[in-house]
C-alpha cells in the first residue's frame, strides 16, 4: 500500500500528489482530484489517498488545517487568495466515497490491524470540513 501510518499524508500516493499540487495552477487541480473520486465505480487506493490529501488541503484553506502539513504545503496555502467554497462539499462527498463499499483503500485498511485508527483519522477530517 505504500503507507507507513494512518494519517492523511503517511503514504506515497498522497506525497506524490502534494508534489503535483505544488507544481500546479492550484484550485483547479484540487477540484479535479476530488471530482475524479465521484466518477469511479470502484475507487482505487491511489485515487482515494490523493482525495484524502486534497480534502486536507481544503480543510486548511478554510482555516482548519492538520498538524501534519509540510512546510512547502504551508507556503503554498499561504500563497492562495481566492477559494471556491464548492470544494468543501466536493471534499465531503469524496471522503464518503473513500469510506464506502467500493473503495480499495478502505478494503486494504480493513485487512490491517489499524483500520479503526485510519477510519478515525478520516472522520476527524470530515469534522474539520463541517460548517
Amino acid at each position: 500500500m505504500g503507507a507507513w501510518g494512518t494519517k492523511s499524508f503517511d503514504n506515497d500516493d498522497a506525497l506524490d500528489w502534494v508534489g503535483d499540487l505544488l507544481d500546479s495552477e492550484g484550485h483547479e487541480f484540487l477540484k479535479k482530484t476530488l471530482e475524479l473520486v465521484g466518477h469511479e465505480q470502484y475507487l482505487d487506493a491511489c485515487e482515494a489517498s490523493q482525495a484524502i490529501a486534497a480534502a486536507e488541503v481544503v480543510a486548511a484553506l478554510i482555516g482548519r488545517p492538520s498538524e501534519d502539513l509540510s512546510e512547502e504545503l504551508i507556503e503554498w496555502l499561504d500563497s492562495q487568495k481566492d477559494f471556491d467554497k464548492i470544494l468543501v462539499e466536493v471534499s465531503r462527498k469524496a471522503l464518503k466515497r473513500v469510506l464506502g463499499d467500493d473503495s480499495e483503500l478502505k478494503d486494504l485498511w480493513e485487512e490491517s490491524d489499524c483500520y479503526e485508527e485510519w477510519r478515525g483519522q478520516i472522520k476527524e477530517l470530515e469534522g474539520r470540513l463541517q460548517d
